[in-house]
C-alpha cells in the first residue's frame, strides 16, 4: 500500500457516509448532518493535504 493515509481517509469518508445514512434513516437528522459534514472535511483534507505533487 503506497499511500496508507490517503487510503485511511477514503475509508473514513465511506464509513461516515454510511453512518450518516443510517442516522438519517432512523430520524436523527442532526447527527446525520454532522456525519455528512465530517465526510466533506475528510474528503477536502484528503484531496489537499494528502495530495501527491
Amino acid at each position: 500500500m503506497a499511500r496508507p493515509l490517503r487510503t485511511a481517509a477514503a475509508v473514513l469518508a465511506g464509513l461516515l457516509v454510511l453512518a450518516g445514512l443510517a442516522l438519517a434513516a432512523t430520524g436523527d437528522l442532526s447527527l446525520a448532518g454532522l456525519c455528512f459534514l465530517g465526510t466533506s472535511i475528510v474528503i477536502y483534507f484528503r484531496e489537499t493535504a494528502l495530495a501527491d505533487d
